[in-house]
């Protein structure tokens, strides 16, 4: 199978059939010839839907006159009194010359017809089927159109491109509460918690913190505070939950004040608050 996905001279409508335009003119039959040839027909446009859903893909391409698979015969022909003509009568050979329908840029696109010798590009269509051997990864389906010429993909849910290939991140930045990390998977994220949190934004407090003085805190407030401490414009030089470190060392912020000061000071002894520096720190 050629390994050739959706292009530009490729258009589908409703997963139903395949349209693709011509990119130079040739009469009716050679456009029909041509058609066959790739494994389709000339277009029927058999509906208002498909008239107009051309329209805007031939106007957004070449945007020139296109022949489609619509003509007229001899058996057309009435009399005055509306009467059909006997099929013994003989025409001059070569005559009566067909009328062949075309989606005419001149009226908007709307039909017009002429004689089939004239040149004009043209509409191919194909149905789309399944493909013989499915190349869309990760459970894809695989449908094909003008014999299996061209193969597209319809992608599971959280994959995408050309063959199903690439994998969404559905994580968010903002996605996991309280320093919590985001783990991506297939059309689906999930959380993994810092200790004392649960939930599946780790949006919950599994524990309580036990303070130095033996007060029960609440998770929660112990990162409200650290967090206060980084981005405020003027943090305070201690908070009720805890020093006012850097959010990474919430571990720091569950060991007794005194031991969490300690520790902090030999990590970053020059980290001081914004409101008790001096002028020049």
């Amino acid at each position: 199978m050629t390994n050739s996905y959706l292009c530009s001279s490729l258009l589908v409508l409703n997963s139903a059939k395949c349209f693709q335009l011509s990119v130079e003119p040739k009469p009716h039959l050679a456009s029909e010839g041509e058609c066959t040839t790739r494994g389709g027909a000339l277009a029927g446009v058999k509906t208002v839907a498909e008239q107009e859903f051309l329209t805007g893909e031939i106007r957004l391409g070449t945007d020139v006159s296109h022949w489609i698979g619509l003509k007229n015969g001899p058996e057309q022909f009435l009399y005055t009194d509306l009467s059909t003509m006997s099929s013994q009568l003989r025409w001059m050979p070569g005559k009566p010359e067909n009328l062949c329908a075309l989606l005419d840029k001149n009226g908007n696109y709307d039909l017009n017809a002429d004689f089939c010798t004239e040149q004009y590009n043209y509409v191919c269509e194909s149905d789309v089927v399944t493909c013989k051997q499915n190349v869309c990864l990760n459970g894809g389906n695989c449908t094909s159109c003008f014999n299996e010429s061209y193969a597209y993909c319809e992608c599971a849910p959280g994959f995408v491109g050309d063959r199903c290939d690439i994998n969404v991140d559905e994580c968010p930045s903002d996605s996991c509460q309280y320093a919590g990390r985001g783990v991506d998977g297939v059309n689906s994220y999930t959380c993994q918690c810092v200790p004392g949190f649960t939930g599946d934004d780790c949006e919950n407090a599994k524990d309580v913190i036990i303070a130095g003085d033996g007060r029960k805190l609440d998770p929660v407030a112990v990162v409200d505070a650290m967090e206060h401490a980084l981005c405020a414009t003027r943090p305070r030089s201690r908070y009720v939950v805890g020093w006012d470190a850097w959010l990474v060392f919430v571990p720091i912020s569950w060991l007794p004040t005194d031991l969490g000061d300690l520790v902090l000071r030999v990590l970053s002894p020059k980290i001081t608050p914004a409101c008790c520096r001096k002028d020049g720190e």
